[in-house]
């Protein structure tokens, strides 16, 4: 899975800084969409209906690459949304946040690798 991850975001990274084909308006909408990737995750979590192995690996795939696109286009338009005299500024918060973002998500990997998930009764 962190392969698959790994290639489609890279890939997603690539598309996004080739082919921005989607307004900063457009890519929030696309961002916000990614919800429905929680229900997913929950549902292959769980095992129901969604245990097969394609389905697995489809929606990692669709997520990652959605992942790269969308940080790599929303980084872009970040900075040329703003006025000139806080550009710069623009670009540090965005480093920041984006910084921080993947640290605390690795926090949380690492803390959640530690607990049984889901619960076995036995």
């Amino acid at each position: 899975m962190i392969i698959t991850f790994n290639i489609f975001d890279t890939l997603g990274r690539f598309a996004g800084g080739k082919w921005q084909f989607v307004t900063p308006k457009t890519v929030i909408f696309l961002t916000l969409g990614r919800v429905v990737f929680i229900a997913t995750f929950v549902l292959v979590g769980f095992n129901l209906p969604f245990n097969q192995d394609w389905f697995k690996l489809l929606n990692m795939a669709l997520f990652s690459i959605t992942n790269g696109y969308n940080s790599t286009v929303l980084m872009g338009f970040g900075p040329s949304l703003v006025k000139d005299e806080h550009k710069e500024r623009a670009g540090i918060i965005m480093s920041f946040h984006l910084t921080g973002g993947i640290f605390a998500g690795s926090f949380v990997a690492i803390a959640m690798g530690s607990i049984n998930f889901p619960p076995t009764f036995e």
